[in-house]
């Protein structure tokens, strides 16, 4: 057998994409090339992978049992290139860390001090962005790690790792009725509108409450419409801090949602990536900085 790493690249592509042509476009290849790849790996291994009676070709039973371990060989291959560049790169020369704009820089000061400290020569670029920005950017490898408020289960094809958690608190403008109770409880919170910060898909770790709700997918859009309006939001205690917000509003207790609510802070990045030493010592430093 002479099959090659290219013809398992170009059979996952055509499976995911469900035509020859379409799998020639995203690898960026010609359709004859393709075509002939697949024909050439079909009689390298002895198995007819694809029915090619309709329109489009169709995994055979076959084609099915070959693609799972497919998978695994290109799997296995890019865990060995990572290995190879982790080994020649040593320190890395350069480390983007995206921040959810959830969690302000200010709160990593010191981390990133002492980080400076430890890798002089390193050049870091701060990326600041919506939770789903961030998850774009380390998909599309414009970041190395990132850091998010969590809710659900990350993607498959990110690997995730706590490193502390948020209480989330009640956040009203300084001149709401409700800042002016003693006490208050949640039949008391819906009478007014819920900011709820949620993903694209209108995902929330803390579904709305309040029968009049707006999804936003930025806390700080959030606070903003706290300030101007009569209606509230559920954010990490920690964005108080920020002398603007302090001014502005108030922070209330959500004991009336049950507890003390609190959201996971998570390091995500992708599965298949160098292991350098600056990419460890944040993943064992950062968590410092919520955990007092």
């Amino acid at each position: 057998m002479t099959w090659t790493i290219e013809q398992l690249n170009t059979f996952i592509a055509v499976t995911e994409t469900g035509s020859f042509s379409a799998a020639a476009r995203k690898i960026g290849k010609a359709q004859s090339r393709v075509s002939t790849s697949m024909s050439d790996l079909e009689i390298d291994l002895n198995l007819e992978l694809f029915d090619r009676r309709g329109r489009y070709p169709v995994l055979t039973h076959q084609g099915q049992q070959l693609l799972y371990y497919a998978k695994q060989v290109l799997d296995s291959k890019n865990k060995l290139d990572a290995a190879v560049t982790s080994i020649l790169m040593g320190e890395e020369r350069e480390f983007t860390l995206a921040v959810d704009e959830a969690i302000p820089l200010r709160v990593l000061e010191k981390q990133l001090i002492d980080l400076d400290e430890k890798f002089p020569q390193l050049t870091l670029s701060l990326t600041h962005g919506t939770q789903q920005e961030i998850i774009d950017f380390v998909e599309a490898g414009e970041a190395d790690l990132a850091m998010v408020l969590q809710w659900g289960q990350p993607d498959h094809k990110f690997s995730s790792q706590a490193i502390g958690f948020s209480t989330m608190v009640i956040a009203v403008n300084a001149e709401h009725p409700l800042a002016k109770l003693a006490n208050f409880e949640l039949n008391d919170l819906t009478q007014y509108r819920q900011f709820v910060v949620g993903d694209r898909r209108k995902e929330s770790y803390f579904p709305p409450v309040s029968p009049s709700y707006w999804y936003v997918d930025s806390y700080f859009y959030a606070l903003t419409m706290v300030i101007k309006s009569d209606g509230w939001a559920l954010v990490p205690d920690y964005l108080f801090d920020d002398p603007v917000f302090n001014r502005q509003m108030k922070q209330l207790s959500a004991q009336c949602l049950g507890g003390k609510p609190q959201m996971t802070l998570s390091v995500i990045e992708k599965r298949i990536r160098a292991d350098g030493p600056v990419r460890r010592w944040l993943l064992e430093n950062l968590g410092k900085a919520f955990n007092h």
